[in-house]
């Protein structure tokens, strides 16, 4: 008598522990039924609102229309090579001339924009000039950064000087090597160097690691117009200026 007393008592305590999880689950429900109406309405009202303002709300309209074969970069065969190499033959500028949008002037102008550091003139990054004690400093003194070599922090204050003016580079595809500033016509960075007594080319170039320009060229200092005075130039390397590079893409 007293199992079976047992057995309906804990067959109440579970269906009322069944009926409390139903309810809960029923009222979880609810919540989030109406929470959800509630959000839509919101959405829907602001949506009208923005509307009636001018804002276009459909994601399909911004989708530009589908561009047509004969203009389509990548659905003109081996025709898009021509923007990137001098035709070489008649049959190149005449499959060149049947579509509009890759018509080129091609002559000679339009190579690729390569500065050749080994056969252009070498840009000149930075100009030394040496100020021993008994030197008077130069006339344009106040135009010039001025570091002691006899500092510790001379090597860093160099390097960081020729690598600001130099300006920052990247790597492109296909190799192609592109810098924010225009090496062919840059403004070098003109220092005086304080000293105790002249150095040498060599401990100059101690000072300058020729490959401080990472990704431009490879450094070298040498001696120019006096005694005194020195040019840390970009002699090996190529690259491309980024905005020799769009010009010449405009084409």
């Amino acid at each position: 008598m007293n199992e079976i007393t047992k057995d309906r008592k804990g067959w109440r305590i579970l269906r009322r522990i069944l009926i409390a999880l139903a309810i809960l689950a029923t009222l979880i429900a609810i919540f989030y039924t109406e929470e959800n109406w509630r959000g839509k309405r919101a959405w829907e009202n602001c949506k009208r609102d923005l509307e009636a303002k001018g804002m276009v709300l459909d994601w399909e309209k911004f989708i530009p229309p589908p561009v047509p074969d004969d203009q389509n970069f990548f659905k003109a065969s081996t025709n898009i090579l021509l923007r990137f190499v001098k035709a070489q033959t008649q049959a190149q500028i005449d499959a060149a001339s049947q579509l509009t949008w890759l018509r080129l002037s091609l002559s000679s102008s339009n190579s690729f924009p390569v500065l050749d550091f080994a056969k252009a003139k070498s840009p000149v990054v930075a100009e030394l000039t040496l100020l021993l004690p008994d030197d008077a400093a130069p006339a344009s003194a106040n135009s010039h950064f001025t570091i002691k070599l006899d500092d510790p922090a001379a090597r860093g204050q160099l390097q960081d000087l020729i690598q600001t003016t130099a300006g920052r580079s990247a790597n492109g595809s296909q190799g192609f090597q592109f810098s924010e500033l225009q090496l062919s016509n840059l403004a070098p960075v003109k220092i005086v160097l304080q000293a105790d007594a002249s150095p040498a080319i060599g401990d100059l170039q101690n000072l300058i690691p020729s490959n401080l320009i990472t990704n431009i060229g490879r450094l070298a200092v040498e001696a120019a117009a006096g005694s005194k005075t020195f040019q840390v130039k970009l002699v090996a390397g190529r690259i491309t200026a980024a905005a020799d590079y769009l010009q010449w893409s405009d084409q």
